[in-house]
């Protein structure tokens, strides 16, 4: 039996808070994204997006419309599950098309390759292990 599917208050009340603990810092980094374009899109770091990343302004403003629109319903509780999907598979892709790449030129960086790679992907993986902690459609409306 998942999170989901059981019915008591303890876990509602959990899932509820860290649906609150994801989407306030998602709207964060989306209008810190939206603000500085020409850094790396999904946690808001410092450096600039490298010029080696194909449409390297593109990801950080698709990134931030994501943000914008998951982290918007998850606030207001309106199809979290899928919200929270979406937001997990934006945050994978963005790891996938910005992040390996520099992973792999600066591999011999701790700093900056493995440690993006590594905080993006656990970022990730956060955000979907809540999207399986939110309630499915069929069950909210009960």
């Amino acid at each position: 039996m998942s999170l989901s599917e059981q019915r008591s208050g303890p876990d509602r009340v959990l899932a509820t808070i860290a649906r609150y603990l994801v989407a306030i810092p998602v709207l964060f980094f989306s209008v810190e994204q939206f603000l500085h374009g020409d850094r790396v899109p999904g946690i808001p770091l410092k450096p600039l997006t490298p010029e080696y990343v194909y449409g390297h302004a593109i990801w950080t403003f698709a990134a931030a419309v994501v943000y914008a629109v998951a982290g918007i319903l998850l606030v207001m509780g309106k199809r979290t599950r899928a919200a929270a999907t979406w937001l997990g598979v934006a945050v994978l892709f963005v790891e996938l098309v910005v992040y390996v790449p520099m992973g792999v030129v600066e591999r011999a960086s701790l700093a900056n390759g493995l440690n993006y790679v590594a905080d993006t992907l656990m970022f990730c993986g956060a955000v979907l292990l809540m999207a399986g902690a939110m309630p499915r459609e069929a069950e909210s409306g009960r």
